[in-house]
């Protein structure tokens, strides 16, 4: 299988307007060669039986897309902000689809589902009040839907309109973080929404809110090891229950085929390393 293409422009530029304020913008066309791995991803190479793959080699092309990018960002010593807005046209875009009764006799297989469209915005803004002291913020929002029906083998995909599965629309990230001389401490949180399990979406998965902490002090030392760092961390701090992946053995067309994994409940982790 073979993924080429010798033309893959992209054009771009910036204008800084203020000393601490700028503005750019980007366009360019990408081609994504196929996924070797084929355990979580979609790749031709991971399906479940040679008549998958013989089918694959004879329909599948590989991945394009035309992304355009506007953007706003300020940079100021005690804090930085950032707003991003993109739009991006896929086309011969590859799935990973199961078909089958779950955990029985389930077949994966890799589809191209023709055009996908995303438009989305990101925006994070980093406040440093005082010495030593950070606060992060970043949240997202994306769309990204079929732009027409598909087939897969014997099974009819009317998913004309309805969102990708797996991909959550609203991400949240706040963090944090406090450093004095040697040590510091951190805690930080990331809110996933609700995701579409199946390609009609009319399975979600429920949204989640982790939250982790972690702190930690380097010790200097000058005899033979020059410092040695000791942390310690909780992830997963008021122990959520929660979907971590979805969509490992592929999306089904509807229902539920159980292709998720639970998240981890909460954990602790200690580490020392030493730098010689």
């Amino acid at each position: 299988m073979t993924a080429a293409n010798g033309f893959l422009p992209q054009f771009s530029g910036s204008w800084r307007y203020l000393p601490d304020q700028e503005v750019f913008f980007d366009v360019s066309k990408n081609m994504r060669s196929y996924y070797v791995q084929g355990l979580t991803f979609a790749s031709p190479f991971g399906v479940s039986t040679w008549d998958a793959f013989r089918y694959d080699q004879k329909h599948l092309k590989p991945e394009k897309d035309w992304v355009y990018e506007v953007g706003w960002r300020l940079m100021k010593p005690r804090y930085t902000a950032l707003v991003t807005l993109y739009h991006v046209d896929f086309s011969d875009r590859q799935q990973k689809i199961t078909t089958g009764v779950g955990g029985v006799r389930e077949v994966s297989t890799v589809a191209n589902v023709g055009a996908v469209t995303t438009n989305g915005v990101e925006g994070s803004l980093t406040v440093r009040p005082v010495k030593g002291l950070s606060i992060y913020n970043s949240i997202s929002w994306n769309r990204s839907t079929f732009n027409n029906n598909f087939s897969s083998g014997d099974v009819f995909f009317d998913v004309k309109g309805k969102k990708v599965p797996n991909y959550p629309s609203l991400m949240y990230k706040a963090s944090l973080t406090y450093e004095y001389k040697s040590a510091y401490a951190r805690i930080d949180t990331l809110y996933t929404s609700s995701r579409p399990l199946s390609y009609t979406n009319d399975v979600h998965v429920p949204s989640s809110f982790i939250t982790n902490l972690s702190a930690g002090y380097t010790f200097k030392i000058n005899h033979g090891i020059q410092t040695i760092n000791v942390s310690f961390n909780v992830y997963n701090l008021t122990n959520q229950e929660w979907i971590a992946n979805t969509g490992d053995i592929g999306s089904p067309r509807s229902g539920d085929y159980q292709t998720f994994m639970p998240g981890a409940p909460r954990s602790y982790y200690g580490t020392v390393r030493a730098d010689f």
